[in-house]
């Protein structure tokens, strides 16, 4: 008979009276979709109901060819699956037999089950499931575990004894197949039986990983997810995971949302992705395994139920990529979003006495609807998947944003002490991190000339391009490197070079470089190659401070005083340790007459540094040709050395040269002391240097 209700409204929840008397108590155990129609298997209702989504209409159908002479009509079927167009269900106690229903014909069979169980006795059989063609019954009460050829219509009895121990009833209480084998879960069995459908045969596995084998009710559910299957703790301390390639089993601590000694932890089983979602029964929370990193957490309901409660959901289902829980005893279903984490109880009281316990014992998902099936409830609850459709109802409107409200709040009072913490600790990271020599030595020159623009002189000519020039390529707003990537110091957008570069190229500084911007990447490559081949150092290895690179060009120019400049300069110096300067030419090096370079070195020798001094080969012939056409070079070169004066050195900030030039007067003891100080530093390295060049030179062929 048709119901006459109207479709539910986006966003809506409906309720849609079924077939059983809204008095009954359990009314249908268990259902599931079958071409578009929601079949539910009759508990306590007389009859089985089939619900389709597309006409909105309900249609009972009689099972009496199924109860045989059954006194009593309680506990009909207690479970059902779908196959090849049909529905079975599994005979619990009224039922005699096991019902076979044809979806598509309105045709039902009751099918003999005798040689599995004795047809009168009471809680025969707990689960159904389907494999190979065929279907499985697991055995509660049953003597054996029944399999059914839907093809020859022949029933066989399978001796799971192997597992079941001493347990004499209550042997297993759900059961599943994936891969051609079928699990059965242990209630009061002492082992996890396994069946492979395909060759007939079957095991006994131990499952005291996870928990005593005489603990009466053990596990309540099982599945399978990403080649594994897991077993849902009721009494058990722990969940069990069986590795099918392995033949092992392992326990799983889920003490994060119950207490091992908590009684009827979780009721119900399902996967999205790598993650495993178990419904709390009894549990305060609902369980989270990452199958991926083998981590478990817990996740708060109390927006749909009172975490203390017993029976709070009985029922779990996916859709839409979402988690949806059943309420049983829970005043709410609640709702839970696996990529934002975040969790909801949605309100289904226009449909539902949200006070009435044992509300739903199942339910099932299909074209982006949940279908809610009523044990106590008077109606099926269906709702629209409320966040996977953008269009709403005003109800569902105003559900979404109060909810969203809500759960922003309750994030931000989780996450905002730890975003603090995490930002601090990238912070510290970027304002410590290198630029790896290897970078430099590799794939910095091939980047500079893809991205600069004709005209730069840029491309085949980039060695010889000053890296003032580079900079305004490589540090353009618009297109620059890290330009638009948010900065972990300060959180704008725009990072220093060091932050945008790939992983493998940063990491904590291990060397300072004093240099300067006006050298070429001739200049550098070749002279850092060169100190690589002298200290016998792995350019994977060194990760250099560079100003360059590890100030925030993005944000230098605007908002960094030189005071903060050389706040940063001397703590990196001194946290470093270790110092290379980079000269550009033996006989007049840009270096000795840029005022940031001379305060650099003189730091250096307060803070106790000794630098090294490398130069690149360009500049061993340049030297080498200055000796062939001049006669006078060490008199140049003792001309240019003795003309060291900070009093003369330049900066490209005017600032910057300004403030400098003051605190060298006001605070380090005048010009004439740095210029000592400097020089006293500079002279052996420059000596070894220029000695180990003419030893070189006079030695040589030429």
């Amino acid at each position: 008979m048709g119901s006459g209700a109207s479709a539910p409204q986006l966003g809506e929840v409906k309720g849609i009276p079924t077939n059983a008397k809204g008095e009954t108590k359990k009314k249908f155990s268990a259902a599931c979709e079958v071409h578009g129609k929601i079949v539910m298997a009759p508990y306590n209702a007389k009859q089985m109901c089939v619900y389709d989504a597309a006409t909105e209409e309900v249609t009972s159908v009689q099972v009496s060819e199924a109860l045989g002479d059954a006194t009593g009509t309680s506990g009909k079927f207690h479970s059902i699956c779908k196959a090849d167009g049909r529905v079975y269900l599994a005979p619990w106690s009224a039922a005699q037999k096991m019902l076979e229903y044809d979806v598509a014909t309105g045709r039902s069979t009751a099918i003999d089950i005798s040689e599995a169980a004795d047809p009168t006795e009471p809680k025969k059989f707990s689960s159904v499931c389907e494999a190979c063609g065929k279907i499985y019954l697991a055995p509660f009460n049953a003597g054996k575990m029944l399999e059914y050829d839907p093809c020859t219509r022949t029933c066989t009895g399978i001796d799971v004894s192997a597992a079941v121990g001493s347990a004499e009833t209550s042997k297993f209480y759900s059961m599943c197949a994936a891969d051609g084998m079928v699990y059965l879960a242990p209630h009061d069995a002492e082992k996890m039986y396994v069946y492979d459908a395909r060759a007939g045969t079957g095991k006994a596995v131990d499952i005291s990983a996870a928990v005593d084998s005489s603990m009466p009710s053990k596990f309540r559910d099982i599945g399978a997810a990403a080649g594994k299957i897991y077993l849902v703790p009721r009494n058990a301390p722990e969940m069990f995971i069986y590795d099918p390639s392995t033949g092992s089993g392992t326990g799983v601590d889920v003490s994060a949302a119950a207490s091992p000694g908590l009684q009827g932890k979780f009721r119900s089983f399902c996967a999205v992705g790598d993650r495993i979602y178990l419904a709390p029964g009894c549990a305060p929370q609902m369980f989270v395994y990452d199958a991926a990193t083998c981590r478990g957490m817990a996740v708060d309901i109390s927006d749909a139920a009172i975490p203390s409660a017993s029976a709070k959901f009985r029922a779990m289902c996916v859709s839409g990529g979402k988690i949806y829980l059943a309420p049983h005893n829970a005043g709410k279903m609640f709702f839970y979003d696996p990529v934002f984490c975040m969790g909801s109880g949605i309100d289904i009281s226009g449909a539902t006495d949200p006070n009435q316990d044992e509300k739903f014992e199942s339910m099932c998902a299909f074209d982006g609807r949940i279908f809610l099936i009523p044990a106590a409830a008077e109606k099926l609850v269906v709702c629209k998947d409320f966040v996977a459709d953008h269009r709403f109802a005003p109800e569902g409107a105003r559900m979404i944003l109060d909810q969203y409200q809500i759960q922003l709040e309750l994030f931000q009072q989780t996450w905002t002490p730890r975003l603090a913490a995490a930002r601090e600790v990238l912070k510290q990271e970027s304002e410590k991190a290198g630029i790896s020599a290897a970078y430099l030595l590799e794939p910095f020159l091939p980047y500079v000339a893809e991205t600069a623009p004709r005209g730069l002189g840029f491309g085949d000519a980039a060695p010889s391009t000053s890296f003032v020039d580079i900079s305004v390529v490589m540090f353009d707003r618009e297109t620059g490197l890290g330009a638009k990537i948010t900065c972990p110091r300060d959180h704008g957008q725009g990072c220093a070079g060091v932050d945008a570069v790939d992983q493998t190229y940063r990491r904590r500084a291990t060397h300072f470089v004093s240099w300067c911007w006006r050298y070429t990447p001739q200049h550098v490559i070749g002279a850092l190659r060169n100190w690589c081949r002298q200290s016998d150092a792995k350019a994977a290895n060194v990760f250099l401070w560079m100003c360059f690179f590890c100030n925030n060009q993005y944000r230098i120019a605007a908002a960094t005083s030189t005071a903060q400049l050389k706040t940063v300069f001397e703590s990196n110096l001194s946290s470093i340790g270790k110092m290379i300067i980079l000269l550009d030419d033996y006989l007049s090096p840009v270096y000795i007459s840029r005022l940031w370079c001379i305060f650099e070195t003189y730091v250096s020798v307060e803070q106790s540094i000794e630098p090294d001094v490398v130069l690149p080969d360009c500049a061993a012939s340049k030297l080498t040709d200055e000796l062939r056409q001049e006669d006078n070079v060490l008199v140049m070169l003792k001309n240019n050395f003795q003309s060291i004066n900070v009093a003369n050195a330049r900066a490209t900030v005017p600032s910057d040269e300004e403030v400098i030039k003051t605190l060298i007067n006001e605070s380090l003891g005048g010009f004439e002391k740095v210029n000592t100080t400097v020089k006293k530093r500079l002279l052996p390295h420059l000596t070894q240097v220029v000695k180990g060049f003419l030893d070189s030179y006079l030695l040589g062929d030429e």
